[in-house]
């Protein structure tokens, strides 16, 4: 299913050998389980907003749940989506160059870094906002608030573990020539 996803341009893709098997298959299991429960969010989220339009047109009563449960189910939903695009080498990202994919392998490890520290730094920040709101639960669930912030914090930190797999296939093609990428001469 995933190996018909082609990076985006400018991606460096795992460095051959054992340590590219490693990336591989923890992008591989990221993704899979991403699609796992970015499946179910989605099914919560139909069935959630299936739930609040017939209660709410056929029954005339407006439950408030299916509101709340739709609304969480879809910042799952998007927290999911942006790791398995993180994972893949399709999150949005902005180019410094007209041909992103003949950007220095230097360039590319300063980039993974400074994307590894921001999200070392927020899944912090996100971590002490659920301090913060621990306490609190949900108005139609008797559940804790943290719920709703939690993908976040699930986010960022993939995108640190993403970034620092990335970071050292970089590393390991600027060590050994013979794991460099053929120049793009086309």
């Amino acid at each position: 299913m995933t190996q018909d996803i082609q990076p985006a341009v400018g991606f460096v893709s795992p460095a051959p050998g054992r340590f590219g098997i490693i990336h591989r298959g923890v992008v591989r299991l990221v993704t899979w389980a991403c699609w796992l429960f970015g499946g179910l969010a989605l099914a919560v989220l139909v069935i959630a907003l299936l739930a609040g339009v017939f209660d709410r047109f056929l029954f005339k009563i407006g439950l408030p749940w299916p509101e709340e449960l739709g609304r969480l189910a879809l910042i799952w939903l998007t927290f999911i989506g942006a790791i398995v695009a993180m994972a893949q080498g399709r999150h949005f990202a902005i180019a410094f160059q007209e041909d992103p994919s003949a950007q220095p392998l230097l360039m590319r490890a300063m980039i993974a870094l400074a994307t590894a520290t921001i999200a070392v730094f927020l899944a912090y920040q996100g971590w002490l906002m659920l301090d913060l709101v621990g306490g609190q639960t949900m108005a139609a669930f008797d559940i804790s608030v943290t719920w709703m912030y939690l993908p976040f914090i699930i986010f960022t930190c993939a995108t640190a573990v993403l970034e620092a797999l990335m970071l050292l296939s970089i590393a390991i093609r600027l060590v050994s020539p013979a794991a460099r990428p053929a120049p793009n001469n086309a």
